[in-house]
């Protein structure tokens, strides 16, 4: 762009057909240039061809359709002029694309125009969380870029993009645009039915103005989004100086998000009050790898829009835990949201809160306070290796009594900390008087318990909280970070419970010695926590017996001599023969001279099923073909047994 426009018109490009001239060096051209033209590029496009096509499809019917075959080989065709397409009569055109465009100059849709992709489209497309096969229209070729790829003037209306990939990488660009009229005025009823659009620093769809825009099954793909670059999708006025409008009526569904979500805006234009902007639904979407919220609305002005979230699945969000799920703070007049609750707000809250709204402690919930219709949905995020988010209240501070009959030592204060636990183990807000998302306790609000003689334990009460299946509690000589490396230990899963009795630690043992260290942790129930896996008394384990050869005579292959009583859950045999066309099949035993458990060896894999046998310690355990195979067709051979067991 000039710092000054240009004194005299200049000159542009001539988009015409050859009248005459094929296969000599002087061309006759339908239409004259309007300036002398010397040392030109001359360049090839289907503009012409598509536009005398789709005359031919309506003549006489008022509509048609104008199928655009693929050329047999991984080649475009190219769009080097304005595709201004002619308005059908009546009804509508429908373009079926086997092949693929790559274009530098835009293609200006009409009303009533339908593009849509064939499967088996040459080049193939099939992208990342796509839904099929695609039909490629690249944004740029050798001879420039289009801005934008696609592009509907004020008022058009019934438009729909239909297994299209709108493939677009340049910086800037932009994949599909629809403008506003000086009146406020726009276009309608735009459907992208499994579309999708593959940007790099660009935006996928940038709409001014309308209403009625429907983004089913669709994929925005922002391959290079980062801080600062534009959103997926923006909604938008054309900040003329009267009657500027904002669109609405935007519906998503089922759609795939990587990288940024949507924006809905009056930017930078403050006054005059945009109108329009009412209706916005996002609904069964997947956002993954988002550096935006899934949705901003940075509206001034008197602006009342009626907003949904459902459903929303957020997948490796790469924004920070400073940007927010949902960004509202700078609209005046949010009418109601559709409320949620987010679990772990110092991550992906709700950012400021609209008015008709409160917010919640501990998680982030927003409660719609007008009469009138009303429900109730959760947005749910999920991190790689991280954990489901609960929305489960912050206990109430519990209280602490001292009595006899424990071996506590005297003089003693011990302070406990509540979390409640949802059924998938997740953990509310603790007691602590810390702001939300700190990993630091304060005091808690009540006493803490203090011993004043030995031989007395402490009970500590608290109120239920309302959804939870269990509880844990902290309970240490003092309150640092509760993360693992506090001076405490901590009582996991106690069960769904409201009350907790401490009567005795490790016989010299402080509250501080009994904690958390390095890479283990003393538990509960004679558990002892090696980097995450449990050793217990009762482990489970197998035991392993090979039987080579042919099955065909009784002998014994193993003798096991126990040290510790132990139950056999399942006994299982795998052949390397299987046998086939037997009078008598194999029977595989394991027994202790006394109870035995059978297996009949009748395929290549034979199992005694789930059981529950008990066998003393100092039994002599024997596994042995106990009956032989006879008459086989072909004999079992080369058996492993397999002995699940438990310990006693």
């Amino acid at each position: 762009m000039p710092t000054t426009p240009p004194a005299s018109a200049q000159a542009g490009y001539l988009a015409t057909t050859i009248s005459s001239g094929g296969g000599t060096t002087t061309l006759t051209l339908a239409v004259n240039a309007g300036t002398t033209v010397s040392s030109a590029k001359v360049l090839h496009d289907n503009v012409p061809a598509l536009n005398a096509a789709q005359a031919a499809a309506v003549a006489g019917n008022n509509s048609g359709i104008v199928y655009i075959p693929n050329t047999g080989s991984a080649s475009a065709y190219a769009i080097n002029s304005a595709w201004v397409m002619p308005a059908p009569p009546v009804g509508a055109v429908k373009y079926l694309i086997a092949g693929a465009f790559n274009n530098s100059q835009p293609i200006v849709v009409a009303s009533n125009s339908v593009f849509e992709g064939v499967p088996g489209s040459l080049p193939t497309q099939s992208p990342s969380f796509g839904k099929g096969e695609y039909a490629m229209i690249q944004g740029s070729n050798s001879n420039g870029v289009a801005y934008p790829v696609f592009f509907a003037p004020v008022t058009r209306s019934n438009v729909v993009l239909r297994r299209v990939n709108v493939y677009v990488l340049s910086n800037q660009a932009v994949g599909f645009a629809a403008d506003e009229g000086t009146d406020g005025s726009g276009s309608t009823d735009f459907v992208f039915d499994n579309a999708y659009f593959t940007m790099g620093t660009g935006q996928a769809v940038r709409i001014q103005g309308g209403f009625g825009f429907y983004f089913d099954r669709t994929g925005f793909n922002m391959e290079n989004a980062a801080f600062g670059t534009p959103y997926a999708v923006r909604f938008t006025d054309a900040n003329y100086a009267t009657n500027p409008q904002v669109p609405g009526i935007g519906y998503f569904t089922d759609c795939w998000f990587g990288g940024a979500g949507v924006l809905i805006d009056n930017r930078p234009r403050s006054s005059p009050s945009p109108i329009g902007g009412n209706n916005w639904q996002i609904v069964k979407t997947v956002y993954e790898s988002g550096r935006t919220p899934i949705m901003r609305v940075d509206m001034s002005g008197q602006f009342t829009g009626d907003t949904y979230i459902q459903n929303v699945d957020v997948a490796d969000f790469a924004g920070g835990s400073a940007t927010p799920m949902i960004d509202t703070s700078n609209s005046g007049n949010l009418q109601f949201l559709m409320p949620f609750v987010v679990g772990n707000p110092s991550a992906l809250p709700l950012d400021a809160t609209p008015i008709g709204t409160v917010a919640g402690v501990g998680s982030t919930t927003y409660t719609l306070l007008q009469a009138g219709f009303y429900d109730s949905h959760n947005l749910t995020t999920i991190y790689t290796g991280g954990n489901v988010l609960a929305p489960l209240s912050k206990p109430a501070a519990p209280t602490a009594t001292v009595a006899a009959g424990g071996s506590l030592a005297a003089g003693h204060n011990y302070f406990f900390a509540i979390a409640a636990l949802d059924a998938d183990g997740a953990a509310s807000a603790n007691i602590g008087n810390s702001s939300p998302g700190s990993t630091v306790l304060g005091s808690p609000s009540a006493a803490a318990c203090a011993t004043s003689t030995g031989n007395q334990t402490c009970t500590i009460t608290w109120t239920a909280v309302t959804g939870a299946a269990s509880y844990d509690i902290w309970i240490g000589d003092g309150f640092g970070p509760v993360n693992g490396a506090c001076g405490c230990f901590v009582q996991h899963n106690v069960g769904n419970v409201t009350s907790f009795n401490l009567t005795t630690l490790p016989a010299g043992a402080s509250v501080a010695n009994f904690t958390n260290a390095g890479l283990w942790k003393l538990k509960p129930a004679g558990q002892l926590q090696l980097v995450g896996e449990n050793i217990s008394a009762a482990p489970r384990a197998e035991q392993n017996v090979f039987l080579p050869g042919v099955l065909t005579s009784a002998w014994t292959g193993a003798t096991w001599t126990l040290d510790k009583a132990v139950t056999v859950t399942r006994v299982e045999v795998q052949a390397k023969t299987a046998p086939s066309g037997c009078t008598t099949n194999a029977v595989v035993r394991l027994t202790d001279g006394t109870t035995p458990i059978n297996v009949t060896i009748s395929a290549a894999a034979s199992s005694s099923g789930a059981i529950t046998q008990n066998y003393a310690a100092g039994s002599a355990i024997t596994v042995a073909v106990q009956t032989a195979a006879a008459g086989c067709a072909t004999s079992p051979a080369d058996a492993n047994v397999v002995v699940q067991y438990r310990m006693q």
